[in-house]
């Protein structure tokens, strides 16, 4: 395979597994809204899952290089 189906495969198989990551954490963050127990939670899993893709488009850039 040329180096840009390698690259395209590689990219569209990270961007997935991205993507996945965050919809569930999604997911969990807007569960936990609903709860009133706890206010501090939602904000800090939707702190958590943001930080997590800035890691990932981060270390997707250094790999870049």
């Amino acid at each position: 395979m040329p180096d840009f189906q390698t690259a395209i495969i590689r990219v569209t198989i990270v961007g997935l597994l991205i993507i996945g990551i965050g919809f569930t954490g999604l997911y969990f963050v807007f569960r936990s809204f609903g709860e009133e127990k706890n206010e501090r939670r939602p904000v800090l899993l939707g702190s958590a899952l943001l930080l997590f893709i800035f890691v990932c488009c981060l270390l997707l850039y250094i790999s870049s290089r």
